[in-house]
């Protein structure tokens, strides 16, 4: 029987494939991102190749969220796995250390020093998002 880990490795071969590298390449060559649906078939893909019904939500779901689970240890093997947690996982420790750089507050949409906002009241919750 296939583990979890076979099925990411087969991803990560799919997602390395000169099929799908040619897909991205036209989005990221243009400054995009590539649709959400390339991926979702790479992985649709894996879990075939491995026995799975790639098609049923409640797998798909299940070895999502086994991936997500996964320790870092085994998270750093398989590369898109890796470089998600580099970009969106940070373990940046900020406490006692200054924030700086610009932010877009929401109600204005125009950028702003981050010090000069945070300065202005004596409390300040910061909601940070890496989506545009």
């Amino acid at each position: 029987a296939a583990s979890w880990m076979d099925v990411l490795r087969t991803e990560a071969s799919l997602r390395l494939s000169d099929n799908y590298l040619t897909q991205t390449r036209q989005y990221f060559d243009s400054g995009l991102a590539p649709p959400q649906i390339l991926d979702e078939e790479a992985e649709r893909q894996a879990l075939l190749a491995h026995g799975f019904d790639g098609d049923d939500p409640e797998i798909v779901e299940t070895y999502r969220r086994v991936a997500r689970e996964l320790p870092v240890e085994q998270r750093e093997e398989i590369f898109f796995l890796k470089a998600n947690d580099k970009l969106f996982r940070p373990r940046a420790i900020q406490v006692g250390h200054t924030l700086k750089g610009s932010i877009i507050p929401v109600h204005t949409g125009i950028p702003v020093s981050l010090h000069s906002l945070v300065s202005q009241h004596k409390r300040t919750i910061l909601v940070a998002s890496t989506s545009t």
